[in-house]
């Protein structure tokens, strides 16, 4: 599961690139895609997608559940809505046609909180 966030933010995140590395699966050279899209839906009208690494989101914590963003926001003393993308923050909330809706993850039931591994359910 990668997360689009808003083009913008993505300058934000790699400016702290070096001190938030240790609370990501990746390196901050990883995060992201390279495309930038068009996107209505978030600030700037232009979205961007994290890269897929391990488990997940290259942002997430390598070792423990959650945003590695978040977890440095905090352990920093920072507000982690300065950092961290909104729709990073709302998920598995996400906005599509201008209409606030549950994010494809569960739908096609990937998510784990849901008590999912790969669309399958576990016993």
């Amino acid at each position: 599961m990668n997360s689009p966030g808003e083009a913008a933010g993505r300058d934000r995140i790699l400016a702290v690139g070096t001190l938030v590395e240790k609370y990501t699966t990746g390196k901050s050279h990883q995060w992201f895609q390279a495309e930038v899209y068009p996107e209505t839906d978030y600030p700037g009208d232009a979205a961007l997608d994290t890269e897929v690494l391990g488990r997940g989101c290259a942002l997430l914590r390598p070792d423990q559940r959650g945003c590695g963003l978040h977890a440095y926001s905090l352990d920093a003393g920072l507000d982690y809505h300065d950092l961290k993308p909104i729709y990073c923050s709302l998920f598995p909330i996400t906005c599509a046609e201008g209409q606030l809706t549950t994010s494809a993850e569960i739908d096609d039931r990937s998510l784990i909180c849901l008590g999912t591994h790969h669309g399958e359910r576990r016993s």
